[in-house]
């Protein structure tokens, strides 16, 4: 049990995420990950760089 709710843990006694968890997990992943995208375009752009053309 954790907060109320039967949860599952993993062997070395994580708590297992749910599929709601693990949702938002990747969404966040995807937003920084888009994120890093914005910055090096950024970068590449201010060095004179055209980044949809290297």
């Amino acid at each position: 049990m954790y907060e109320s709710k039967l949860r599952y843990f993993t062997t070395d006694n994580q708590l297992a995420p749910t599929p709601e968890e693990k949702v938002q997990q990747a969404e966040t992943l995807a937003q920084q990950a888009q994120a890093e995208v914005t910055r090096f375009r950024e970068i590449l752009l201010a060095q004179g760089l055209d980044p949809d053309n290297i």
